[in-house]
This record gives C-alpha cells, structure tokens and sequence, in this order.
C-alpha cells in the first residue's frame, strides 16, 4: 500500500480499501431509541451506549468539511488539502471549536460511508498531531465537549472500522477521561465544571461496566448540578444560554441512564424539572431569548425540540426571583427585566452590568433590546467591543455620568479565566411585584452607582392587561433615599435601545413613532424630558454586528431626577 503523506491523501486510501475493512467488527445494537452500542474488546476496552445529540444538524456541511471549508463560530477556513489541525493562525475561537467536535454531528447527518471514513480519518489527525494533549486541546471545558462528542457520535467513528482504530481511538478516550476524572476538583467554577462533571457522567454511563459504576460517575454531577441549579431553575452565573447548553446535554444523558435500566438521580430529574420553565421564561415572542449576562445567538431549533420533551407544557412562571429575572406577558406583548444581584465572584465572568434593564417583544418582534454579547462574535477588535457590550451604556437602562454600574476585573490580567469576572456592582437590588385588576407593575432598584456618585437608581414599569401600554418611570435619589440635591455635579442618560428591523421616526412633539417588520406601530412619549434619536448597534456572535437606533434622554441631575415615560401600540 502507498504511502499517504497528506491529509487528501490518508482521506482517499481510506475510503478506496472501505471495502477491505473489517465490516461489522463493531455492529451497532438498535433495540432502544438512542442505538445502544456494544463493541468487542477487552473488558476495560467497551463501549455500552452511545447517547443522541439533540442539536440542530445539517447533513450539507458534510460536503463542506469533505472539500476542506470549516465553518466554526462565524469563521469558515479553508484547509486547502491539509488536515486542519495542522493549519496555523487562525482565530482561537475557531480552534477551540474545531478542537471540540461537535461538528461531528453533521457528518454523522450525512449517513453516508465518506463520511464516517471522514470522521475517522480527522480523528485519527488529532490524535497523531495532539495525541499528548498538550495546551489549549487539555483545557477543561474543550476536553469535556470533545469527549461527549467522541462518545455520542461513537457510532460514525466506530461503525465498520478496523481493529486498530478502535484501539487507538479508546486509548485516547481513556486518556482524556482519566485526566478530566483528576483535574474536575480543580477545574474553574461555573461551567467548565459543569461540563467536566457531565463528561465524566456520560464516560460512566458509556463505559461503566455495572450500575454500583456509573452511580459513582454520576455523582460529581449531581454536586454540579445542586452547587449550580438555582431553586427557580436558573443557572447561578445568570446567564440564560447556560441553560440552553446544559440541558442540551442531560436530556440524552438521562434517557442513556434509563436505557441502562438505570434510575436516573433525584438531583438530576430535579434540576431538569426546574430548567424546563426557565427556558420558557427567557423567549420572547419570536422564539429567541432575551440578551441578559452574556446571551447571545439562540439556537431555536435546539430549544424547540428540548420544549417538546417538556410534558408540562405550562405556561412559563413570572417570578424568577432566585435567578434575578421578572417576567410580564399580556396578550402577545412580553416584558423581560434584569432584578438581580451579582453573582459570586469566580461565576461572574459573563455577567453584564445591565442592571434593571428589560427587553420587550410584541407578538414575532422584538421592539427594545440590550445590544448583545459579542463574547463568542466574529467581530474585528472583539475584546473592545465584548467591554463594550457588557456596559450598562448597551443596555436598556440608565446610567449616571456614562459609566457602568459595575466593575469588571482588567481584561489583560485575567484573561485566562473564563471571561473576565466583575470586582464590584450592585450589592442590594430590591424589587416589589403587584398585581394590580389592570396592570401588573414591577418596582426595583440598585445601588450600584451609590459607591461612586451617592446615587440610586430606581425603576417602575407597569404593563396594562390589554399588552397596549407599557408605561415607566426611572428615579434618581441619594443612597440614604432622599432627593438629588440642586448642586449635583451629576448627569444621566437613559437609553432605549431598538432592534435593528425596528424602524424609528423622532416627531416634531417630542415623540418616537416606531414601526415593526410586521407593520404595527407603537409610539414612545417622555412627559418631561426631550427625548432623541441616536445610532446604536445589535450585537451578535453569528452575525457580527448591524446598525439600530436607540431612544436617548440625557441631562443634569440637578435639573431632572424623575423620568416618566410610555410605550403604547397604536390601533
């Protein structure tokens, strides 16, 4: 046989002898849903069960990868014939992305022998090339998706393969569950223990040879869960898309803990029950979620299908108050607003200081934002627009004297951390929900500009039960509760800011008329301020960035302390 001495190469000698492998070596068991997977080997060299991934695929990408262009976290790269864990310079996203595989769901969409040679081949490329695991492919977080991709995409990797692949692709599965198993007490808090404790779970519950096994392998999960699962079924880093992601990953998990025939934990079913709300508590009328604290881009199709396993179907609960969210929904029109406190230092770096913000959507439109995270975004300069972004200038707030109403750690210093965490904020955010035969209000407020200014910022919004009227009023006081002092040196600005398909006219009334893509009109009024139209933009980690408009009022506190003001859709 010639020698293959490029990646083309490799890929097409493996594909011209596919007739001379070992043809169902490994069969694949199909009598449950999730095709459980049973291969030959030696005791500690099994595979038991291969659990479905849940998220969105697109068999045509498998053509993409076949011809060299990967498309990873809004960077397509052409590898032009060479495997691409040799090609060098490209974004660390798209790295860490290609690092992950999670993109092996698309050539296992494609059902076809390509591409399971395919996949096998660029497995095989990693592990002769990072085999040793060294730097960026041994961070925790990178490792525990790799290993739940290499497990739930098993049966492309392992269906129809030669004797020694399955050898050389368990070694290294081993290798990197053993030393996920070593390091997960030292792992970062927050999510890059998560996924470490749910990697080690699915490695239990694939690998483990008896029930007294995996019940041991689940166990650092249910610590995760409990530590990180707030009581209403938030995630304790406050960022919505966490919760996404999570579920996304013990949904197959427990129905493979099942196929087992094995009782999934009280924890785990726990921590399920409490999510499932909590993603119906985030979406705004178009599907997607509201942008808090990190959230960006959502994959609505993924959210869809986890909905459909929700046998509840509930309405969605209003009150997070553990997870510092409130909710107001009346006919199609759906206020969501940030009343929450920081969360703990070491699980704050995806935090936002958009506190006692809101978004609002009315039927498929979303109407008023927060401009976006571009933690993750193919954007030019990302670092300074990701500080921009998590701002309270991008948020749909106030603010006092253009700054943000928390702290964050220097990005250049902690860069290593998993975003940078905030060294100060809002300490005490109070809130009071009435309902009222009308309306139903929400009042709050935050001292997060009390240590710098003396000032406490204030919020009500109340929404009228027709969803025609949201009306609000921001308050600027003293930290002790008394009135801004006619001598303050202080200023504010008090941002609205519009999605970008929201068309917005300034009248000559000192109003905001403002159109949808569905073609309904609300009409924004300030009662004793000016009010004006700015340029602002909408931040996302697909699509970069898209020029909006925003609704600005700004001026001295001495003057205006008090700040009324009101939506209402027009007939």
């Amino acid at each position: 046989m010639p020698t293959a001495t490029t990646f083309s190469d490799r890929l097409k000698l493996m594909q011209l002898n596919i007739e001379h492998q070992a043809i169902g070596l490994y069969k694949l068991a199909t009598y449950n849903p999730l095709g459980r997977l049973r291969l030959m080997g030696s005791a500690d060299n099994e595979l038991f069960i291969a659990p479905q991934d849940i998220s969105t695929t697109d068999p045509t990408r498998a053509s993409d990868l076949y011809q060299g262009y990967y498309s990873l976290c809004g960077y397509t790269v052409n590898c032009g014939g060479q495997s691409p864990f040799e090609v060098q310079g490209q974004p660390k996203k798209w790295e860490e992305a290609l690092h992950e595989f999670s993109w092996l769901k698309h050539l296992r969409a494609a059902e076809t022998s390509v591409s399971r040679i395919q996949a096998r081949t660029l497995v095989e490329d990693w592990i002769r090339v990072y085999g040793s695991l060294h730097s960026m492919t041994a961070s925790p977080r990178i490792m525990s998706k790799r290993v739940i991709a290499w497990l739930s995409h098993s049966p492309l990797l392992l269906q129809d393969c030669d004797h020694e692949f399955y050898q050389r692709f368990m070694r290294s599965l081993t290798k990197q569950v053993r030393l996920l198993r070593s390091t997960h007490n030292k792992t970062p808090a927050g999510m890059s223990r998560m996924y470490t404790g749910i990697a080690l779970a699915y490695a239990s519950v694939c690998m483990g040879k008896d029930e007294k096994t995996i019940h041991s392998g689940l166990k650092r999960l249910d610590h995760e869960l409990t530590s990180q699962i707030l009581p209403d079924g938030g995630h304790i880093g406050r960022n919505p898309s966490n919760l996404i992601v999570i579920m996304s990953m013990l949904m197959p998990l427990r129905q493979a803990i099942i196929s087992r025939d094995i009782v999934p934990s009280d924890v785990m079913i726990a921590a399920i029950d409490r999510i499932m709300p909590m993603l119906r508590f985030f979406r705004l009328g178009d599907g997607t979620f509201a942008k808090f604290n990190g959230m960006g881009h959502t994959p609505i199709d993924l959210v869809s299908t986890m909905l459909a396993f929700d046998d509840a179907k509930g309405t969605p609960v209003l009150n997070a108050k553990h997870s510092g969210y409130q909710r107001l929904e009346a006919n199609r029109t759906i206020v969501v607003m940030d009343t929450g406190e920081l969360p703990p230092q070491n699980v704050s770096g995806e935090m936002h200081a958009g506190c006692l913000s809101f978004e609002l959507s009315d039927g498929a439109d979303r109407m008023i934002v927060n401009c976006g995270s571009a933690a993750n975004a193919n954007i030019q300069n990302n670092q300074s627009l990701a500080e921009i972004a998590r701002s309270t200038a991008a948020h749909s707030t106030l603010s006092i004297n253009e700054a943000s109403s928390s702290r964050f750690l220097p990005e250049q210093k902690y860069n290593h951390l998993s975003g940078v965490p905030i060294l100060s904020g809002p300490k005490k955010v109070k809130y009071d929900r009435k309902l009222h035969q009308d309306y139903t209000m929400i009042a709050a407020e935050h001292d997060g500009y009390v240590s710098h200014f003396n000032v406490c910022h204030h919020r009500e919004i109340q929404l009228d039960t027709t969803g025609t009227v949201l009306t609000g009023r921001d308050k600027m006081l003293h930290g002790n509760g008394t009135s801004i002092s006619p001598d303050s040196k202080h200023s504010f600005q008090l941002r609205f800011h519009l999605d970008s398909n929201v068309a917005a006219h300034a009248g000559s009334d000192n109003t905001i008329d403002l159109k949808l893509p569905s073609g309904q009109r609300w009409l924004f009024t300030c009662e004793n301020h000016p009010v004006e139209l700015a340029d602002t933009i909408n931040i996302s980690d697909i699509y970069g960035t898209k020029p909006a408009f925003q609704i600005l009022m700004q001026g001295s506190l001495a003057k205006t302390s008090i700040l009324n003001w009101t939506f209402q859709r027009l007939s």
